[in-house]
């Protein structure tokens, strides 16, 4: 089976596999999901593609009822007419050169910005897992919350879908 045939049986959208994910329903209606369960709906799929459309995953961290927003690791996914990474990133910062922007920006926004060409609307499912690896596993992330919350488990890592 080639990867057109599996994007024909896969036909799935990113917010499918989003609302297969386990929820966190709060009092005031925000819904949350599951990173890890949405990690392993995208497993499942990983070298399969999905429908997307402009979103914006938003990450928390959600324990013992308190709620802490990860904003700056909030994932962009955009329709392009020609993906542009580079004029993407000097458009966000105001540089005039991608050498004039420190390197842990220029990874931040690797990792937290996708454009996908709007000629066929597909990404790759591997590249959300490592949008998902990453925000688990970077040290930054897990600093912050550590200082937070005195403890980090992947578990209590949740997202908004917008």
């Amino acid at each position: 089976m080639n990867i057109s045939d599996m994007e024909d049986v896969n036909g799935k959208r990113l917010l499918d596999i989003v609302q297969l994910s386990k929820i966190e329903k709060r009092v005031n209606g925000e819904v949350f999901y599951s990173l890890s369960d949405f990690r392993r709906q995208l497993e499942v799929m990983k070298e399969g593609t999905l429908s997307v459309t402009n979103c914006i995953l938003t990450p928390y961290y959600i324990h013992a009822g308190a709620l802490y927003e990860l904003y700056e690791y909030e994932l962009s996914i955009r329709l392009a007419d020609q993906p542009d990474f580079h004029r993407y990133l000097l458009k966000k910062t105001g540089r005039r050169t991608v050498e004039e922007i420190p390197d842990h920006i220029v990874c931040l926004q690797r990792e937290c910005h996708i454009e996908v060409s709007k000629g066929d609307g597909r990404l790759p499912v591997g590249r959300l897992l490592q949008y998902v690896d990453f925000l688990c596993t970077e040290d930054a992330v897990i600093s912050q919350i550590r200082q937070v919350f005195g403890a980090y488990q992947k578990d209590d890592m949740w997202f908004s879908f917008y």
